[in-house]
C-alpha cells in the first residue's frame, strides 16, 4: 500500500495520509481529540478537511466522546454525570462530508466498549 504524508498538526492529534487502496485514492485521518475545546478541534479538522479537496475519507482515533449514551456507556446501574457526546462541530462535519459511524451501522444494537473508568466504574 502507498501513503503520503499530508499533513500533522504542530500538537500531534492529527495526522492527515493519502493512501491507496487498489488504485483509489483514499484520505486517511487518524485523530486523538482532546478533552476540552473539543467544538473548536473539530471546526478546525473540519476545515483542513474541506481545504484539501478530497473524497473517500476516513476518520478514525480517539474522538474523547461518546455517540449515543444508551448504546456507548454502561456505569453497572451507577447514576453518573453523563459523559460528554460528540460536538456539533463533529457532527456537522460529519453530516456535510457524508461520513458514518462504520461500526454503529453494521451493529446498531450492540454494546461494546473500548475504555473502563474505574474511578467512575463505568464503560465508554
Amino acid at each position: 500500500m502507498k501513503a503520503d504524508l499530508i499533513w500533522t498538526d504542530p500538537n500531534g492529534r492529527i495526522l492527515v495520509l493519502q493512501i491507496w487502496i487498489n488504485s483509489i485514492p483514499m484520505l486517511l485521518v487518524a485523530i486523538y481529540a482532546p478533552n476540552e475545546n473539543q467544538n473548536e478541534f473539530f471546526k478546525q479538522l473540519h476545515g483542513r478537511i474541506i481545504a484539501l479537496e478530497k473524497r473517500n475519507i476516513c476518520i478514525l482515533g480517539d474522538f474523547n466522546a461518546i455517540v449515543d449514551h444508551q448504546k456507548d456507556h454502561s456505569s453497572g446501574g451507577r447514576k453518573r454525570k453523563k459523559k460528554r457526546v460528540l460536538p456539533k462541530a463533529c457532527e456537522e462535519m460529519m453530516s456535510e462530508l457524508s461520513l458514518i459511524d462504520v461500526w454503529r451501522k453494521l451493529n446498531p444494537e450492540e454494546k461494546q466498549f473500548t475504555f473502563y473508568s474505574n474511578p467512575h466504574q463505568s464503560w465508554t
